[in-house]
């Protein structure tokens, strides 16, 4: 059996249950851009950091949701919250919650194929700004694009850059 298994979630679009509607929820890959350096004297090539590649959630609903069809495209002065609840199961250790929050642009609604007698779905692609991911209440990650904030298990390593920017 697998330790820290999510056997259970569920997504919530605008502060409204999508429980039994669900059928997949794919979280952001975080990806750190990088560059290649390689000074003089240097034996190797060493990575620097340039900053957050795009993040993007994805989901799937068994229906032809109005909550979501309802958020499609941009909305001046409005980010879109997602919130994402759900178990992480280790045998032997009990239970944990998991949540992630999201923030952003809904950029592709597919519809998917429509066959006579069969579950229609709905796929959902967001384009985030924003992205918060606690277990058990503590923070694993937070990144706000806009803002320069990108918290790992609660060390801001953007602060600095804030501070140098005056924000």
């Amino acid at each position: 059996m697998h330790a820290n298994n999510v056997t259970y979630a569920t997504l919530f679009i605008d502060g409204v249950s999508q429980a039994g509607r669900v059928q997949s929820i794919t979280l952001p890959k975080l990806t750190v851009k990088t560059e290649e350096y390689r000074g003089g004297g240097m034996d190797g090539v060493t990575h620097l950091d340039m900053g957050m590649e795009a993040m993007e959630l994805s989901f799937t609903i068994d229906d032809c949701n109005i909550n979501v069809l309802k958020e499609f495209g941009f909305q001046q002065g409005k980010q879109v919250p997602f919130n994402i609840k759900g178990v992480l199961r280790n045998p032997g250790q009990g239970d944990q919650g998991i949540d992630a929050v999201c923030r952003g642009l809904v950029s592709e609604i597919d519809f998917g194929e429509w066959k006579q007698a069969e579950l229609s779905s709905l796929t959902t692609t967001v384009k985030l700004d924003y992205y918060k991911l606690t277990i058990n209440n503590k923070l694993i990650y937070e990144i706000d694009v806009v803002n320069h904030v990108r918290k790992i298990e609660g060390t801001d390593h953007m602060q600095s850059v804030r501070e140098f920017l005056g924000l």
